[in-house]
């Protein structure tokens, strides 16, 4: 796996949501949402199926956010949430954001699809096998589960569904579990799932949280929701934190609707802060869109982008300039053997100089949309650094 770190484009870049309860979501300031959402809130084209308990429809922050999903313990479309949970993993994925309204989701632009498969937090696996096949089957391109089974097998039905999910394109996140150990769970050891582990502000796992190098991903395992009654609460747990990945893989999408799930996972990986005791590390939204093809605002006077990371093959980096004139210097060790362009639909500028330790550009543009590539030449991953700029003359 590919880690690498991006810093902080600087506070003007930041989005900040006038959400009743924004000051008290660390854990979206910690992957860096505020300037996330600068550069997409989601797109309600992207469906993310939450497959629980079910989602009460009525709360404010619920307007726009929903598409009609399934009942399979009553029947119809999902109208209520007698636990609570459901309604929880929802709001972290897709309460609607800068609404002066309770909580802004990851995703508040994305819609979630209620599959009600469980009246309680206690799961027949039928009826979640059946949920899940239905939620691939009616437009999900992401499937969230929150239940998990410690044991030595899987269950044979949930997992028949998840490979079948898997085969027709959707990506399936699962709570890895909160049993303290590294032992497998399930669903989130699934062949086709993929498991999120649970962490804390100081990005360490958290103590109640299954983890082991069988796990790839993780959030905060405490997150700002809503309940079934509407009232903002912070429920700790694996199962908030699947939601807070969905939410995010949301957002990529919404940037780059051709990715696959494995492409999705293969980016929240590799821009992720690595985290001890899994094989993976806690996601950086920011980051994730960055990679995944979203553009960074460039505006003149403004701090520069600098991201670091490790270099290997080519490197695209999505750019929205405000400016007269853009300069980037990639600095690494291996600088020499790297090059830097910078396109547009009317052309390609070139890098002109070039140093042992650092390759530079510096072009005159006019405001719009770029792509600066970095092309590399190495045998081995080197660390690098790379800092963009916008001038005004």
């Amino acid at each position: 796996m590919i880690v690498g770190a991006l810093a902080t484009a600087g506070l003007a870049m930041a989005f900040k949501p006038n959400d009743d309860n924004w000051n008290f979501t660390w854990p979206q300031a910690r992957v860096k949402m505020p300037l996330a959402w600068n550069l997409t809130r989601g797109s309600r084209h992207v469906i993310i199926a939450v497959v629980d308990t079910g989602v009460n429809p009525k709360l404010p922050d619920f307007k726009g956010a929903l598409v009609r999903g399934k009942d399979f313990v009553s029947g119809g479309y999902t109208k209520v949430d007698d636990d609570d949970h459901g309604t929880e993993l929802a709001s972290i994925i897709a309460a609607r954001g800068n609404n002066h309204t309770e909580i802004p989701g990851y995703c508040w632009g994305c819609r979630v699809m209620p599959v009600r498969v469980a009246p309680y937090t206690s799961f027949n696996m039928g009826l979640a096998a059946a949920g899940i096949r239905w939620a691939a089957d009616h437009g999900a391109q992401i499937i969230e589960i929150s239940f998990s089974e410690f044991g030595d097998s899987p269950d044979p039905q949930v997992a028949s569904a998840i490979a079948y999910a898997a085969h027709k394109g959707v990506l399936v996140l699962a709570s890895a579990g909160n049993t303290a150990s590294s032992g497998y769970t399930y669903p989130a050891a699934d062949p086709g799932a993929y498991a999120v582990a649970g962490t804390s502000r100081f990005d360490q796992i958290s103590h109640w949280s299954t983890r082991g190098n069988w796990v790839h991903l993780a959030a905060a395992g405490c997150q700002l929701a809503l309940n079934a009654h509407g009232v903002a609460i912070e429920p700790c747990g694996s199962s908030l934190s699947a939601p807070a990945v969905a939410g995010i893989a949301g957002l990529m999408l919404s940037v780059n609707p051709s990715l696959t799930p494995g492409q999705i996972v293969s980016i929240l990986e590799r821009t992720a802060k690595p985290v001890a005791g899994i094989a993976g590390g806690r996601v950086n939204a920011y980051a994730a869109l960055l990679a995944a093809g979203a553009s960074a605002a460039l505006r003149a006077g403004e701090k520069p982008v600098r991201l670091s990371r490790f270099l290997g093959g080519r490197w695209k980096l999505g750019l929205a300039v405000q400016g007269k004139r853009v300069s980037a210097t990639l600095r690494s060790a291996k600088a020499s053997s790297c090059s830097l362009s910078l396109a547009s639909s009317g052309g390609v500028w070139l890098a002109s100089r070039r140093g042992r330790s650092a390759d530079s550009l510096v072009a005159r543009v006019a405001g719009g949309k770029y792509r600066l590539v970095v092309s590399c030449r190495l045998r081995r991953l080197r660390a690098a650094s790379l800092t963009v700029r916008a001038f005004a003359h």
